[in-house]
Formats: structure tokens, C-alpha cells, sequence
């Protein structure tokens, strides 16, 4: 596997596909999940719609995927996760779907299988390069450093040796990834 950290718009990647970190309604929202939907236009908006409820509202499980084409972006997919709230940042209601109920191990848990399941789903595609927000970081209340360690958790032991995964970041989390996943992602470097 190829692993590359980059500080940057995950909407200008021009790989395979992209990851969203979407929340249950698979209906855009904010963060990455409305920078993909205003990136893609309203044809993922409409496509997302079609998709069938699995309950009252909800596309799409925390820990799942969902895959639908790009539309206007510059890759050929988008695969959206529901990553856990591990500490809400916003008011209001929680959308369909949404649980506060995971405890922080629990959490971990299940962010990891956001990126195991986009790992496979992307194998499953034939695809050969993804690439991932900071899932949970944003709205849910993941820490930065967690993430990270998850994140490079799975890349050490996912067996994905075909797929190249690039990490677009924001300013304050690509210091903390740097540390974690090594200087040398920087640049693109083949894990085991």
C-alpha cells in the first residue's frame, strides 16, 4: 500500500475515488460532506435520494459504505461512511441514524471499520487509489490525534498492497498525522 499525507482539497483528487465522511441521511451536510456534495452538484444530491432507506431516514450505518458515482468531481467515486460521534459539536437534533451512545474505545472501533470497510470496498471495485478525509474530525468530535493513530493502524495492517491512499488534511491536523504516519508520507511512502 502506497500512503501519501497531503494538506489539501479532497475534492481536487483525480484518483479512483474519494471518501466521504457523510453523516446517516447521505443528504449533505457541512465539512467535507458539503464541500463533496457542492463539488459533485446536485446530481449526487439527487442520486443519494434514490439510494434505499435502510430506516427512517438513514442511507447509510455508521461503520458502512455506500458507493455512488462522483458526478462533477475529478475521480470516478464516492464512497460515504458514517464515522461515530465521539463528542457532538454542533446543536440541534442528531440526525437520523445518529448515536451518541459509543463509548470511546467503542468509537475507535467503529472508525476503524469506516476505513476497513472503504479498504475492502474499494478492493471489491478494482479500484487502485483512494482517498480519505480525517473521518469524525470535524462535527463528531474525534480528536486529531486518534484519527491519526487509527488511521495508520489500518494502513499497517490492512493487506492492500495494490491500493495507493492518499490523506487530504486540514492545516491543523496534517502536523499531527506527520507525527504519527512518519515525515515521509509526505511524499508518498509504500507500507508494509
Amino acid at each position: 500500500m502506497r500512503v501519501k499525507l497531503v494538506c489539501g482539497d479532497l475534492t481536487a483528487f483525480s484518483g479512483d475515488a474519494v471518501i466521504n465522511a457523510a453523516n446517516p441521511t447521505l443528504l449533505g451536510g457541512g465539512g467535507v460532506d458539503g464541500a463533496i456534495h457542492r463539488a459533485a452538484g446536485p446530481k449526487l444530491m439527487e442520486h443519494c435520494r434514490d439510494l434505499p432507506l435502510i430506516e427512517a431516514g438513514v442511507r447509510c450505518l455508521p461503520g458502512f459504505v455506500r458507493v455512488t458515482p462522483a458526478f462533477d468531481l475529478p475521480c470516478k467515486w464516492v464512497l460515504h461512511t458514517v464515522g461515530p460521534i465521539f463528542n457532538l459539536q454542533r446543536g440541534g437534533d442528531l440526525h437520523p441514524g445518529e448515536t451518541t451512545t459509543l463509548s470511546g474505545v467503542g468509537a475507535r472501533l467503529e472508525l476503524a471499520r469506516c476505513f476497513e470497510n472503504c479498504g475492502r470496498m474499494a478492493i471489491a471495485m478494482g479500484l487502485q487509489s483512494i482517498a480519505f478525509p480525517a473521518i469524525s474530525t470535524g462535527i463528531y468530535g474525534c480528536p486529531l490525534g486518534v484519527c491519526a493513530m487509527v488511521a495508520h493502524n489500518w494502513c499497517s495492517q490492512a493487506a492492500l498492497s495494490s491500493l495507493d491512499v492518499t490523506f487530504y488534511l486540514m492545516p491543523d491536523s496534517y502536523n499531527i498525522w506527520l507525527k504519527e504516519f512518519g515525515p515521509e508520507t509526505a511524499f508518498g511512502v509504500d507500507l508494509p
